[in-house]
């Protein structure tokens, strides 16, 4: 009749994660979860609060519990992206001509991948006035776990895929001493072992409500 229960938190980096549990053996939830993620145990931290002695009913069955919700806070994340573009340009520098196809993964099920490949076609020309632009995306099945939408849904993906093209092609120039600023911190940086600064400036196009009402009410 007891009840068991986990907390399974993904930490920033390195595929760590930080495992609360009710069981009564730390070191077993530690090694369930590592099993099942596939990843060595000390990426794994495991807290257990006071059980009150060897439960029989905190043995074994916490851990099934831990080792669902690993798999869980595992497998949803945003969609990769694989974005092949074609651009024309005028002879001053201006796009004349975006034509892009983009892939993104949305693994075994769909899930909300064509609301996220519809937010992608939204923001793909960032916040650049391009008057001639194609945009085709591809939703791409496959045999691994499914995608899910995150903060930005698919536009963060877009204009990443903009701004690296108007990076290749040296578009982006500055005023604000930008260069200026950036050799400063290149500067800082190699005298500095275990201080580092970063510099970027990047513009975003974000779309404002969703396109279904009833995700609107409440301030949404």
């Amino acid at each position: 009749m007891e009840t068991n229960v986990a907390l399974v938190i993904p930490k920033n980096e390195d595929d760590e994660f930080e495992v609360h549990s009710g069981c009564r053996n730390a070191t077993a939830a530690q090694k369930r979860v590592a099993d099942v993620l596939g990843i060595s145990s000390n990426k794994i931290t495991s807290r257990v609060k006071r059980v009150g002695g060897s439960f029989g009913g905190k043995k074994a069955k916490g851990l099934y519990v831990s080792a669902a919700l690993a798999v869980g806070a595992w497998t949803g994340q945003r969609h990769p992206f694989l974005g092949k573009w074609n651009v024309g340009l005028t002879k001053d520098g201006k796009i004349l001509v975006y034509d892009l196809k983009y892939y993104l993964i949305c693994e075994g099920t769909s899930d909300v991948t064509i609301i996220v490949a519809l937010s992608d076609l939204l923001a793909a020309d960032g916040c650049y006035y391009i008057p001639n632009i194609r945009l085709i995306g591809n939703p791409c099945k496959t045999n691994v776990h499914s995608n899910t939408a995150f903060r930005g849904f698919g536009q963060p993906q877009a204009v990443f895929i903009l701004e690296s093209m108007l990076s290749e092609l040296s578009l982006v120039k500055e005023t604000s001493e930008f260069e200026k600023r950036k050799k400063e911190v290149e500067e800082f940086n190699s005298n500095n072992n275990w201080h580092k600064r970063g510099l970027a400036l990047l513009p975003i196009e974000f779309g404002v409500s969703f396109p279904v009402a009833l995700m609107n009410h409440a301030g949404a």
